[in-house]
């Protein structure tokens, strides 16, 4: 169990050749409980037969959610994340009427523990619904298999895939000194590994041939040289490489085990071995970032993001900025974890808002939004009821900085009547502009002898 990791707890159920392990603190969309499994285990269970599903169905706790298992629709196919093997007619184990996709994008899939009805069956659903992690730690050992053959794990017990040259339920039998296999790059004009049978030899991709790639047996009942060997070019980027040679680096019996740092997920076998051919067993793995959900500019936003593993991956950092005239609502940046999940939810941008304004008689407004009330862009104008004049602008708009561009103007005192400048000085007793302050019918009778509105 994974008690002392700095992440949700996980219980653990042994079942012979490997144990089961499941989250009982977090959901998790379904790359992330592949992640999560990758991380600390093995990977997301993969079903083997009806044995392991009813076992499954009751030893597991019931959770509303329920479970993630190894299966995801790649190419339009049904296939084992962990083998890369298209999901057999014969293997499936679908709930009555299903996969169903029905809600469309409906790629991975569930297994329903203690349900009322199809309980041990399995449903299609979206990815990123949130469930339980149900992940497996396989049980191989280095030695299982005397190292001359595939450890496949099955439950309650494992059995050997025998290289070319082994058998036995450990493949601890050889069959001589055989050195090379039939088919392609092996000729036997005379029965098979006997006087003039000729074999040639390749290596993997990731590894290099270190010795004659041609062999021939000579009438001595001997090979012309020894078998070559494939040696690793390198330890993956990101990763470590730990070997164990029996008989010299990089030889017959000789088994390397790969893992990768923290933040990256191995991609292939973790462990290889070299076997009587002088080939490895499979290619060697690769050491791949753990990926993040893949970010969007937000609206009247822009995103500036650095990538160093690759697009959206382990350590990416992400800067949010929003066009003139909007805040942002959230985190400035955003780092992608080793558990692939964001240290943060995307932030929003936001219009910036001016203080409301109020338009109270005497003074009369009349305002437009193009955003928002009272928000970046709006504008409002200003005129009085009759009586009364505008002291101040007569149009404001709002600034990106939240302010408006002018004060409010104020409505100020009733209109009155006023001599034109050119007749202040002799053309009227001052009497009359006293008394023409007074009523609107004074205004209007003065104004015929040439008074004016103000």
């Amino acid at each position: 169990p994974i008690d002392s990791q700095p992440i949700a707890l996980s219980l653990t159920m042994e079942v012979g050749a490997w144990t089961y392990h499941y989250g009982n603190k977090s959901d998790y969309s379904w790359e992330l409980a592949r992640n999560f499994c990758r991380l600390f285990y093995t990977d997301l269970v993969a079903i083997q037969n009806q044995g392991e599903i009813v076992y499954l169905n009751n030893v597991l706790p019931r959770h509303r959610t329920y479970y993630w298992i190894g299966i995801r629709k790649i190419n339009n196919v049904w296939t084992w994340v962990g083998t890369n093997k298209a999901l057999t007619k014969e293997a499936e184990n679908w709930a009555n009427r299903e996969p169903n996709n029905k809600g469309k994008n409906q790629d991975c899939v569930e297994i329903y523990i203690k349900r009322d009805h199809d309980a041990g069956r399995w449903n299609d659903e979206n990815c990123q619904k949130k469930k339980r992690a149900l992940c497996y730690q396989a049980s191989c050992q280095r030695s299982s298999c005397s190292q001359r053959g595939e450890c496949v794990e099955t439950i309650g017990n494992y059995s050997c895939d025998c290289y070319p040259g082994f058998y036995g339920p450990e493949c601890e039998h050889g069959e001589g000194s055989r050195t090379g296999t039939l088919g392609e790059g092996a000729l036997h004009p005379l029965g098979e590994f006997s006087y003039n049978s000729t074999c040639k030899f390749q290596c993997q991709e990731g590894f290099e041939l270190q010795g004659l790639d041609t062999l021939q047996c000579l009438a001595s009942g001997n090979w012309t040289a020894a078998a070559p060997e494939c040696a690793v070019l390198a330890t993956p980027g990101r990763g470590r490489l730990n070997c164990t040679h029996w008989h010299g680096d990089f030889t017959y019996n000789s088994t390397c085990t790969f893992s990768c740092e923290m933040g990256f997920v191995r991609n292939g076998s973790e462990t290889l071995a070299c076997t009587a051919l002088g080939q490895w067993t499979v290619r060697p793995p690769l050491c791949e970032a753990v990926k993040c959900p893949v970010l969007d500019s937000p609206g009247r936003g822009r995103l500036n993001c650095t990538h160093w593993h690759g697009d959206f991956t382990y350590n990416s950092t992400c800067a949010f900025s929003c066009e003139t005239g909007f805040v942002r609502n959230g985190l400035e940046t955003l780092e992608c974890t080793a558990l692939g999940q964001w240290k943060g939810r995307p932030p929003r941008c936001e219009v910036t808002r001016c203080p409301k304004l109020r338009d109270l008689e005497p003074i009369l407004m009349n305002c437009s939004h193009p955003l928002e009330s009272f928000s970046y862009g709006s504008v409002c104008r200003f005129r009085c009821t009759q009586g009364y004049f505008l002291n101040g602008t007569s149009r404001v708009q709002c600034q990106p900085d939240g302010h408006w561009s002018d004060k409010m103007p104020a409505c100020q005192g009733k209109l009155f009547c006023h001599v034109l400048a050119s007749m202040w000085s002799s053309a009227f007793p001052l009497q009359w502009l006293t008394q023409a302050r007074g009523t609107r019918s004074t205004c209007d009778t003065l104004e015929t002898n040439k008074f004016i509105w103000a």
